[in-house]
């Protein structure tokens, strides 16, 4: 009964030794900031958005109208009247994301 007690001490020993691998993301955490050209718009109007993150190394724009891009430095055009608000997610070169958020009002013609 003490052998099988010990090969199962072991046996979760290793299981749990195992279970801690190196999994969690590492390295600097992006500092994440970002310009709207114009953050009060018409529909149809091209806005620009200039990503001034640092430490990022991918980039997921999120518009508020259901469109996203994944472009450092993307243009987009809302259909519709209405206050957006965008948001930029930066995952750094090591796996850590951070996120920022502006709203961008835009009006009718």
């Amino acid at each position: 009964m003490k052998k099988i007690a010990l090969l199962i001490s072991a046996i979760s020993l290793l299981a749990f030794i195992t279970s801690c691998g190196d999994d969690e993301p590492t390295g600097p955490t992006p500092m994440v900031e970002f310009e709207i050209d114009k953050p009060f718009a018409e529909v149809e109007d091209e806005i620009s958005f200039t990503n001034n993150t640092v430490e990022g190394a991918t980039y997921s724009w999120d518009f508020g109208d259901g469109e996203s891009s994944t472009l450092e430095n993307p243009k987009h055009e809302y259909d519709e009247v209405g206050e957006y608000t965008v948001t930029l997610t930066a995952t750094g070169s090591g796996g850590i994301s951070s996120t920022s958020m502006e709203t961008i009002t835009v009006g009718g013609r």
